[in-house]
């Protein structure tokens, strides 16, 4: 897209790498941030701690857990009242950093440094476990936004659609338009009907990019049916999802090996 080469560092279980620019390549660099549950799974060569939660309500339509109208002979249009509990539980921090590369004596200005944050119920690969993730276009830029929001009695920055794993998506222009999240149930629901959207506001009180330093955040989003919005108008009498989320997590970028578990 014009913005140059990157550089990536992987924070999760992953393989080393190294970066030669002679050669103009490099190969991924991961780095892991565990919880103690993951340490004692995967405790060769990996290092860091995690701890969070992601809670509130959440309601997945056909989604046994999160679905008490569920009914596997028949659909129902009915939304529950009260919306089902929901807690992720997680056990398993990731992060994966994506260094802007500026090279040349006129380097892209709109090259930034970018990062996508996961929490996962368990170590499983992300399609086999539940999991919240985060992404943040421009690190830098959304810490100046977040002051200015601050100054303003603002909560933090906007989460706000589309998705994270939305890939057509253009990217955003406005650092305070940079936040995205959603949530997958990959381990306990793999059939939902729609994709949840995200919209609300996090605070980094911590958001480091390097091995060692710590990545810390509080948020609050509500959980949006957008195909039910266009459909039926704002808000949908019937949507599919629904629900209410809150949560923090906390956890240092550390270097590790590969350890997802199938």
């Amino acid at each position: 897209m014009g913005l140059g080469v990157r550089r990536r560092f992987v924070a999760g279980i992953g393989s080393d790498a190294t970066w030669d620019p002679g050669k103009r390549r490099h190969r991924r660099a991961r780095i892991a941030a565990p919880s103690v549950l993951a340490l004692a799974l995967f405790a060769s060569g990996c290092e860091g701690r995690g701890e969070g939660q992601i809670s509130g309500t959440l309601f997945l339509r056909d989604c046994p857990d999160q679905d008490p109208t569920y009914d596997s002979k028949r659909s129902s249009t009915v939304v529950p009242s009260p919306l089902p509990d929901f807690a992720l539980n997680p056990t398993y921090f990731f992060v994966d950093v994506q260094f802007a590369q500026r090279p040349g004596w006129y380097p892209d200005p709109r090259a930034v440094d970018s990062m996508f944050i996961r929490l996962q119920r368990s170590s499983h690969k992300p399609d086999r476990t539940d999991v919240f993730q985060l992404s943040v276009h421009d690190i830098d830029g959304v810490l100046a936004a977040q002051q200015a929001a601050l100054s303003r009695g603002e909560p933090g920055v906007p989460i706000i659609p589309p998705n994270v794993s939305t890939m057509n998506a253009p990217l955003p222009d406005d650092p305070a338009e940079s936040v995205r999240a959603d949530i997958a149930l990959n381990g306990s629901c793999q059939f939902s009907r729609v994709e949840p959207l995200m919209r609300g506001h996090i605070r980094f009180s911590a958001l480091g990019r390097n091995v060692g330093e710590e990545i810390s955040a509080e948020l609050r989003v509500t959980v949006e049916d957008g195909r039910a919005a266009r459909e039926q108008g704002s808000p949908p009498p019937s949507p599919n999802v629904a629900g209410e989320l809150a949560g923090s997590f906390r956890f240092f970028i550390s270097r590790g090996q590969r350890g997802y578990s199938w």
